[in-house]
């Protein structure tokens, strides 16, 4: 895998966002077309491997625009989208509709990856480094809360990634 063509994400779960992740709720639509103008923004750009981390929220919401793409637009053709696990096991018992979104995309993964083989928190944290350590972008859902996205966007911004954050007008200014 070749890192100058990798995208990876990070954003928060469903509990973190101020809105409801459902059809009926406008912001959650311009979130799911932000991200999808950053993908196609990052194909258009030479990017081809798309890693997900596989948590409910963004990094799902982000992987189905991919898979929604890959179904549509020609110019997608190539894209890889490969799933990155902390452990073995994790998300098998996601509720609805993110059990079925990870399961479709685990459908059409070109390649899964898995950290640890049993649960332990520390293997959150080894996801993301590994996601930010194998790419040269970042495409997240950030707004200043504290926690894993925090993290791993301080994370890319040591290592030099591009950042695309499809929050705005919030301007981008991770906590010290």
């Amino acid at each position: 895998m070749d890192k100058e063509k990798t995208v990876c994400f990070s954003g928060y779960r469903p509990e973190k966002f101020s809105y409801s992740l459902s059809e009926k709720e406008p912001a959650y639509l311009e979130l799911r077309e932000r991200t999808r103008q950053a993908i196609i923004q990052a194909r258009n750009e030479g990017y081809a491997n798309f890693l997900c981390g596989m948590a409910q929220g963004f990094d799902l919401i982000a992987g189905n625009e991919i898979l929604e793409l890959m179904a549509k637009r020609p110019d997608m053709s190539g894209v890889k989208l490969i799933a990155v696990f902390p452990f073995e096991g994790h998300g098998r018992g996601f509720p609805s509709p993110w059990r079925e979104i990870r399961q479709m995309f685990l459908t059409k993964a070109a390649e899964v990856i898995t950290l640890g083989s049993v649960y332990h928190a520390k293997h959150y944290l080894a996801r993301d480094r590994y996601m930010v350590d194998h790419s040269s972008r970042l495409i997240c859902y950030y707004d200043g809360k504290k926690g894993g996205t925090e993290y791993t966007v301080k994370y890319a911004i040591e290592r030099a990634l591009n950042i695309i954050n499809i929050v705005e007008p919030i301007p981008f200014k991770p906590r010290d």
